[in-house]
């Protein structure tokens, strides 16, 4: 354990705040800055990526799984906090990037924003090296096999990992970005809807370009923050784009709120597409 020098002052550990446990909600940017960690603990490689390591920044020399440690970041961002709680290891993190802890994870985690902040202009070059990818995750929903039960989803997110393993590669806050949509799912609700929020806000903005995967990508957000009305627009633009985009048709049979209708998509899903890994698990009409 060595004194930490390049983000945070050197302070000493005498008041009560030291030991204090954060919660969901509270602002992990504004407390490390008015309560600056001394102590660096090196961490743990999580993932092979430049950003991959975690390291625990301690408020004394000496540490019991009982005290609070920041997590942090390539010595810069601060993501997060371990503590004790009732005798437990609990782990927060800030996967959204405003600075306030939104998740408890049942494991370390590199957010998405460390990468998009780390990876320089230079990198985020208009050359579009992430249609390919957006393409293949296309094609796995599209297609009639399933590619979680088949292990082709997970395999395919690994993959994609490996486009970010370069600190020089092109894209790779938006590659890194969409891998976390995949990763974390429906696990880590808030950090999924901000990766994809930053990763299709990027792509359409950087690449001039549209893609199917990235309307999902704001539907299924807008879902499970159980907002409706955005997600029938986003839906409504999604289906204006590729009429023939199965999971398109299954959310809008699943979103709508007219009987009949609603019948008459599942009908016709039944008819054109009754091997899709999605809708042979719906019921029959």
């Amino acid at each position: 354990m060595r004194p930490l020098a390049l983000l945070f002052m050197t302070v000493l550990c005498t008041g009560a705040w030291c030991q204090q446990n954060l919660a969901i909600g509270e602002d992990l940017r504004a407390y490390v800055k008015e309560h600056p960690p001394a102590y660096k603990i090196d961490g743990k490689k999580v993932i092979a990526i430049p950003e991959g390591t975690i390291d625990l920044y301690a408020y004394a020399p000496r540490t019991t799984p009982a005290d609070m440690k920041v997590l942090v970041i390539l010595d810069t961002y601060a993501v997060g906090v371990v503590q004790s709680v009732n005798g437990k290891e609990q782990t927060l993190f800030d996967l959204t990037g405003d600075g306030v802890l939104d998740t408890e994870t049942d494991g370390l985690e590199i957010p998405w924003w460390v990468v998009a902040a780390n990876t320089t202009d230079a990198q985020k070059t208009p050359t579009n090296n992430v249609k390919q990818y957006l393409d293949g995750y296309y094609q796995m929903f599209q297609g009639d096999a399933n590619p979680v039960s088949s292990g082709r989803l997970p395999a395919y997110t690994e993959a994609l990992l490996q486009q970010v393993i370069s600190a020089k590669a092109d894209n790779r806050d938006i590659l890194y970005a969409l891998y976390c949509c995949y990763r974390w799912g429906t696990r880590y609700r808030a950090g999924t809807a901000s990766a994809a929020g930053y990763m299709a806000g990027s792509y359409s903005t950087r690449f001039h370009a549209d893609h199917a995967l990235l309307y999902l990508q704001y539907v299924e957000s807008a879902l499970m923050a159980n907002d409706q009305q955005v997600a029938h627009r986003y839906l409504d633009g999604l289906l204006a784009l590729d009429p023939g985009f199965v999971p398109a048709q299954v959310y809008r049979w699943e979103l709508e709120t007219d009987p009949l209708k609603k019948k008459a998509y599942l009908v016709e899903l039944k008819k054109a597409h009754p091997a899709h890994w999605i809708v042979s698990q719906l019921p029959a009409p």
